[in-house]
């Protein structure tokens, strides 16, 4: 369980990053040893703004990590079907993993999965889904 002062510490990152920028991912966790981690997908532009806040404004705490990966993909489910059928993230995740897919990031809601992949393997990983998943 995290202790309070790691969840103001994440807290106070997220307000002083406060940057108005378009994002196409977002998922922001703090794990069992307490590190939060915030994973975003932006363009190169936006992603070179983020670093240089962080770095600017010393946000960096012993509960808070950083890093940077450049060129990746990602894949977006959409399906009104998903509420209705359990175990759609597990179906999927079970098949990347049969195929030896990287997944660097994912998040999922009543109707949606989001999967993030290194550069050049969304393709492969759309098709591996296509064989579990009806693609219109």
């Amino acid at each position: 369980m995290p202790n309070q002062d790691d969840v103001d510490d994440c807290d106070n990152f997220l307000a002083k990053l406060d940057l108005d920028i378009h994002f196409h991912h977002i998922n922001a966790q703090l794990d069992l040893e307490n590190v939060f981690h915030l994973f975003m997908v932006v363009d190169l532009e936006t992603g070179a703004l983020v670093t240089d806040k962080i770095e600017q404004e010393q946000l960096i705490k012993p509960a808070i990590s950083v890093h940077s990966t450049r060129n990746v993909e990602l894949l977006s489910l959409h399906g009104p079907h998903f509420q209705d059928r359990y175990g759609i993230a597990n179906a999927a995740y079970t098949l990347l993993d049969e195929h030896n897919l990287q997944l660097l990031s994912s998040s999922c809601t009543g109707t949606s999965l989001n999967l993030v992949f290194p550069e050049n393997s969304g393709e492969k990983a759309g098709k591996c889904l296509e064989k579990t998943f009806v693609v219109p």
